[in-house]
């Protein structure tokens, strides 16, 4: 088979790291094991597995809701494992792939990380918005002592930390074309990385362990495939011993799991 001997050469590599944990998940089982759903009620679950990766589908039909009414859809993938609460070092990968957006719709794709309740029941996490409407790529803090205003509802404390905008990427976001991220989340540093992008770093003392969250919405169709998370606390799971952990890995086995079988 085309893919072994790349298999076989990831085995041998000396970049194991052997006291990291693996977390693999690329949808080859069709199960979401591990991962937290949650959409508006009412409608139909608004995923579905093609070709070995997750299409995550936030459109609205117009015969979908009552007439004259108006409404967002949007679904957030929260990983929960037994001690993700307590992950305070790790690296994620993943890959995603705009494959629709509504005419009038954004086309969002956020990811949080190290996702936590923090003093005033909002989640503290560090989050990476990608907007394909405007070719926009953000990165905040929401930290712990971060609130809602009760009035408003609006968060009071968000740390905004940089802001690509389309004269900032290499290339633009495209609809179908698959579009790599990298997040590093270790300890106090943080690093993010889109499409070959380097989007920001930089330290956060007041950071908090914890999980991982994918938010898609307003009106597009999204793919997700090879969530790769790495780490000390991280359990090894749907890992194949092959695959080193090392993050710039993940997109080796991106290509051994799409090569053509023999």
């Amino acid at each position: 088979m085309k893919w072994l001997p790349i298999a076989l050469l990831i085995a041998m590599s000396p970049l194991s790291v052997s006291h990291s944990g693996t977390f693999l998940d690329d949808f080859h089982d069709r199960n979401l094991d591990g991962w937290h759903v949650w959409y508006p009620l009412g409608f139909p679950v608004p995923l579905a597995f093609k070709n070995d990766y997750l299409v995550i589908n936030t459109t609205v039909e117009e015969d979908e809701l009552p007439e004259g009414t108006e409404f967002i859809k949007q679904l957030g993938l929260e990983l929960r494992l037994d001690n993700s609460e307590d992950w305070n070092s790790y690296t994620l990968t993943c890959r995603i792939r705009f494959a629709k957006a509504a005419e009038n719709a954004l086309g969002l794709f956020s990811v949080g990380v190290r996702r936590s309740m923090g003093l005033f029941n909002v989640m503290a996490e560090q989050r990476m918005l990608i907007i394909l409407r405007n070719q926009h790529i953000q990165v905040d803090t929401i930290p712990p002592d971060a609130k809602s205003d009760p009035e408003t509802g609006e968060l009071e404390g968000t740390i905004h930390r940089q802001t690509l905008r389309p004269r900032h990427l290499r290339r633009p976001l495209k609809l179908n074309r698959w579009i790599p991220i990298k997040i590093v989340a270790e300890e106090q540093y943080f690093e993010f990385h889109v499409d070959d992008n380097f989007v920001t770093q930089y330290e956060d003392d007041t950071a908090v362990p914890g999980t991982v969250m994918f938010l898609i919405g307003f009106g597009s169709v999204v793919h997700l495939d090879d969530v790769m998370i790495t780490g000390p606390e991280i359990p090894n799971i749907g890992s194949p011993r092959s695959v080193s952990p090392e993050a710039r890995l993940a997109t080796t086995w991106g290509e051994i799991k799409n090569a053509p079988r023999r």
